[in-house]
């Protein structure tokens, strides 16, 4: 049998999408929809998926509590989250506390079903953008020494995106000019940037500029 797939979504639109375009594959089949926390976790038991495609986007839920509590009792299911948040400030808690993956909303329709055979076989996925700046130990997992952004971090970056200057950002931020600058410093040595350009390709890459 192929891989047997549970979305957990309450939007129409999604799971339309999402039946359109596996109804086209010959190895995944959606064995449930789940618009709600109490319907996820009966079709978890009932349908036993082998992955779950979950909406963080969805009302009424903590994402990351939400993870590991089915870690916790269907270890077996392998967790895609599926979000329009920015990947660069979620998909690694989301990964850490038991996801397989993190899919932004806005991924290219026929990649999709390579990413979930991807997540089926183990693999861990992220996008390319940020797969620069993760390393993982060979066991797939995270290593405990990733660095990411903070979330003062991530905001300074959206600022820079947006072509602000370090007194505004400041202003903004109610912080002084000179900690903006340790900020964008910061920034750079972690991202590997040259200067204020090169932090702006980055933003855009990783998805902070539609934060």
């Amino acid at each position: 049998m192929g891989i047997k797939l549970l979305l957990a979504t309450q939007f129409p639109i999604i799971s339309l999408g999402f039946d359109k375009l596996l109804s086209e594959t010959n190895d995944i089949s959606i064995v449930g929809l789940a618009p709600n926390q109490t319907q996820l976790f009966d079709l978890i038991k009932s349908t036993t998926p082998d992955v779950l495609i979950l909406d963080l986007e969805m009302a009424n839920i903590n994402s990351l509590k939400m993870i590991k509590r089915i870690q916790k009792s269907h270890r077996r299911v392998k967790i895609l989250a599926l979000s329009s948040k920015p990947e660069a400030i979620y998909a690694l808690n989301i990964i850490r506390a038991g996801a397989s993956g993190f899919m932004n909303k806005s991924a290219v329709p026929k990649v999709i079903p390579t990413i979930i055979r991807k997540v089926h076989n183990n693999e861990i996925y992220i996008s390319a953008a940020l797969a620069k700046f993760l390393t993982f130990n060979d066991q797939g997992e995270l290593n405990s020494n990733t660095k990411m952004l903070s979330n003062r971090e991530m905001e300074v970056m959206q600022f820079i995106y947006q072509g602000m200057t370090n007194k505004s950002i400041a202003n903004a931020l109610e912080i002084n000019d000179k900690t903006v600058g340790t900020y964008k410093s910061r920034l750079m040595k972690k991202l590997g940037a040259n200067n204020t350009v090169a932090l702006i390709k980055l933003a855009e890459a990783m998805g902070i500029s539609n934060s």
